[in-house]
């Protein structure tokens, strides 16, 4: 069944979690957290979910603003690094994008490489797993986020996952 007009505009700027929890991890919660028993009235308490849920939030999102490579581009804190710097960040965002994830790129970049497409010549990147940590570090302080919101989405920058989820325990 299609969802109505109403629905839609009703569901703008909703983010929906979902988790899921085995018996171990509800087990290892009850443990960690003293809790007397596996009721779930005990696991739906509002200092526990932002206790899990932040902690979570920041193991599984990056930091930083989401951008399109063009509002990359744009940006002045981008900018603000020394130019081989910037290139290095560049390449290093561009093989992530090409590759899918940053894990993924991470082990390709520290093994044989990524040769980026889409450009001409053909650029060959490299980099040791510390020099991937410390770009992504950089990334962070900037307050860059390396995944790239894809062209066809046409949106020019989203806010940090993580940073949305904070806010909403911040008020």
């Amino acid at each position: 069944q299609a969802a109505s007009a109403e629905m839609i505009q009703r569901a703008e700027d909703i983010l929906r979690i979902e988790i899921q929890c085995k018996s171990s991890k509800i087990s290892y919660i009850r443990r960690k957290e003293e809790l007397d028993s596996r009721s779930l009235r005990d696991y739906f308490n509002w200092d526990l979910a932002k206790k899990i849920l932040l902690k979570y939030s920041r193991s599984c999102f990056k930091a930083g603003t989401y951008y399109s490579m063009e509002e990359l581009k744009q940006q002045e804190q981008f900018h603000s690094s020394k130019s081989r710097q910037q290139n290095a960040l560049s390449k290093m965002i561009r093989a992530i994008s090409q590759v899918g994830s940053i894990q993924n790129a991470r082990e390709k970049l520290a093994g044989c490489g990524v040769v980026l497409k889409n450009v001409l010549p053909k650029i060959p990147v490299k980099l040791s797993k510390e020099q991937f940590s410390r770009n992504c570090s950089l990334l962070t302080m900037l307050n860059i986020n390396p995944v790239i919101i894809p062209r066809d989405w046409k949106i020019p920058r989203l806010e940090s996952i993580a940073t949305l989820i904070e806010q909403v325990f911040e008020t």
